[in-house]
């Protein structure tokens, strides 16, 4: 009369089996009985992590409290062993947001730089509360829009050149370089002269400079 198993049970496919058992003896007398057998939940399922939505790329001008990414977490497991906690590293300039049914939300908590940092890389780790306990990893990568925050600056604030007399016209003298951390065309420097007067002409009657390079030239 024991009863024994002839497949691997799976408490996530059925938690319960009722079997109806048959006693016959040899002038064919019988009874019959039940048997409940109960599946007892084991930590055998790791939590799932399905991002619903989510951006790519964030303004380094997003205020503190925007949304990067909304993701639900499953676990087929039941008790203890299907609840599910999510977690970052704490030295990264986001947070989770628990909301309803298992739902996160990924935010920044801070003002970002793309100066500083011009792309992230976050691993959200998803661990339910089993024994041992089973996690899961998704990574999230996001890059950090520039926007024209910072101004082009020279290198020194004032410079001396000497130039001999009697030098041929259109020669180059001297060259300027002016540094922009942002990118891209908000990084792209044009170089002019201010119209101050030198003895009575103009700057610009005597000196020019290439827009593009920074190179000055004499023009007499």
């Amino acid at each position: 009369g024991e009863i024994t198993t002839s497949a691997n049970l799976d408490y996530e496919d059925s938690s319960f089996y009722e079997l109806d058992v048959e006693a016959r003896d040899r002038p064919g007398l019988q009874d019959r009985a039940k048997v409940f057998i109960t599946i007892l939940d084991v930590n055998d399922n790791v939590p799932e992590v399905v991002v619903t939505s989510g951006s790519r790329s964030v303004a380094e001008s997003t205020p503190p409290g925007t949304v990067i990414a909304l993701f639900q977490v499953y676990d087929r497991d039941s008790g203890p062993n299907g609840l599910v906690t999510c977690s970052i590293s704490r030295s990264l300039p986001f947070e989770l947001e628990k909301s309803v049914d298992n739902y996160y939300r990924l935010v920044t908590n801070t003002v970002l730089d793309r100066e500083h940092v011009s792309m992230y890389n976050i691993t959200v780790t998803a661990t339910d509360e089993g024994r041992p306990p089973l996690s899961t990893e998704i990574l999230i990568s996001l890059n950090v829009a520039d926007i024209n925050d910072n101004s082009p600056a020279f290198p020194h604030s004032s410079y001396s050149v000497y130039v001999p007399e009697n030098n041929p016209r259109g020669t180059s003298i001297f060259s300027v370089t002016a540094y922009d951390p942002d990118s891209n065309e908000n990084a792209r420097v044009v170089y002019s002269l201010s119209e101050d007067t030198l003895q009575g002409p103009s700057v610009s009657s005597y000196v020019s400079i290439n827009s593009d390079t920074g190179v000055l030239y004499v023009l007499h």
